[in-house]
């Protein structure tokens, strides 16, 4: 497949790469050994094959870019840095946005978005087959609110309060990032009776929040409906249920793309199900319980491992 190949999804491929440096074995192995990417082995062919990603990407969405580039026109998060390049060149001032900066936030932001989407959509697909009923219960809510006449929009979302309560639960009972990402702990910092010194490592334990029977009395079951009340709303937004579903990070670091991400969530599980009802073919049963290493695997994020499924439209 040449470089030039419409049908090459150079994005997948370096989701891909990140995924297998991200292994925990893989990632230790170059840690310890980083001289194994020259030598003849399957670390080398990886990193080499990540190389060529990396160039193609920036040639692609980046330099040629670049060439046609018009200030303050183009809506690409790359027009956006390049305009933030210019200010900064034009005051005189060492720019921050470096063409080495902005490819690195190009990868992360590829690799990051396509890692995230793919646990959390395959994990809510693996879960409506086990619990058939909240497919059942969504669809009717949708029916109500949407109907079959148009394609849900964002805007639905707001009425659709048992599918908000089903995408909390989901990333609480299968986490896509169970240790979340590492954070820089840049001064001394006392919490909860620890003392943790300046450029400490702090790794939040996002597993254990979610599943933490003290707080949530049956971590193990999922059940959107624990973040409804009595009525059937969502629960308020300072409840210590919500306070505690931490799937996008807490605080100045939390993930920018949040707002993004229950969007496109919100339009396509609510699209799939208006039309679709899904369950498993016979005798192709998977569980959804995030602890079985038969039904999960974790790479860069805590992802389902492929499972069979079949669409049947609705009211055919």
């Amino acid at each position: 497949m040449s470089d030039d190949d419409p049908s090459r999804d150079i994005f997948w491929e370096r989701a891909y790469v990140a995924d297998f440096f991200c292994n925990q074995f893989n990632n230790t192995i170059m840690t310890l050994l980083p001289f194994m990417r020259f030598l003849p082995t399957k670390y080398r062919e990886m990193y080499q094959k990540g190389q060529s990603l990396n160039a193609l990407i920036a040639q692609r969405y980046f330099y040629d870019i670049k060439k046609t580039h018009v200030p303050g026109e183009g809506n690409s998060i790359v027009h956006y840095y390049l305009d933030e390049q210019r200010k900064e060149i034009e005051s005189n001032r060492e720019p921050f946005f470096t063409d080495d900066r902005i490819h690195a936030m190009m990868y992360e932001t590829i690799v990051a978005g396509i890692a995230t989407t793919l646990s959390a959509l395959t994990s809510s697909m693996l879960i409506l087959l086990n619990f058939p009923e909240y497919q059942t219960k969504i669809q009717k809510e949708l029916d109500q609110h949407v109907g079959q006449g148009r394609l849900p929009t964002f805007s639905d979302r707001a009425n659709c309060t048992f599918l908000k309560a089903f995408e909390l639960e989901v990333p609480r009972f299968v986490p896509v990032l169970p240790l979340l990402l590492p954070h820089l702990c840049v001064e001394h910092v006392e919490f909860e009776g620890l003392d943790i010194e300046p450029n400490s490592t702090v790794i939040a334990n996002l597993w254990f929040v979610h599943h933490d029977e003290k707080l949530w009395g049956d971590p193990w079951t999922f059940r959107p409906e624990r973040f409804l009340d009595e009525h059937g709303d969502l629960l308020p937004f300072d409840h210590v249920y919500l306070k505690s579903v931490m799937s996008f990070g807490i605080g100045q670091r939390q993930c920018a793309a949040e707002l993004f991400a229950k969007t496109r969530y919100f339009l396509y599980i609510a699209t799939l199900l208006q039309r679709w009802r899904f369950e498993f073919p016979p005798g192709k049963e998977q569980t959804c319980d995030p602890r079985s290493a038969e039904a999960f695997e974790t790479k860069a994020t805590l992802t389902a491992k492929p499972f069979f499924c079949c669409a049947r439209e609705r009211n055919s």
